[in-house]
């Protein structure tokens, strides 16, 4: 219980952090760039969701599931289902530790963000793509987040 209250209350403070920083870019509406007024839209809180999310995964079997479909087939080296086994050494260290977002982009269907794990000092560009409603992670840059 009272690690599913830590978890939700570093979403909201993430959600309010990026609010507060003006993170944005489109309202989602098509891909249109209209000014958010410093407030996140919903599409970016999602995103953020993802993100918080990645960083508080602690196996790549986490991690997986947070995946677009075709990251999970590249991790999984052809079969997403591998994804879990094979993806320890590209998508961890897996530390159950939250993220510093430093900026979040929301264009239409696609978003970036720029993350720090705190801890190392390590920065990792993060893409997604929305899946359906879901934004999912299509890219970690650097691959391993820990490097």
């Amino acid at each position: 219980m009272r690690s599913k209250r830590r978890r939700a209350t570093a979403v909201i403070a993430a959600i309010a952090l990026a609010a507060a920083a003006g993170c944005g870019g489109s309202d989602g509406g098509g891909g249109s760039d209209k000014p958010t007024g410093g407030r996140s839209s919903p599409d970016t809180s999602g995103a953020l969701l993802t993100i918080l999310s990645y960083g508080r995964a602690a196996s790549a079997a986490e991690v997986c599931p947070l995946l677009s479909a075709a990251y999970a087939k590249k991790i999984g080296n052809g079969d997403a289902k591998k994804c879990a086994t094979l993806g320890e050494t590209v998508l961890c260290p897996c530390e159950s530790t939250p993220l510093q977002t430093s900026s979040v982009s929301v264009e239409g269907n696609t978003a970036s963000a720029k993350v720090i794990r705190p801890r190392t000092g390590a920065t990792v560009n993060i893409t997604l793509v929305r899946e359906g409603s879901d934004w999912r992670i299509d890219r970690l840059d650097p691959p391993k987040a820990g490097s």
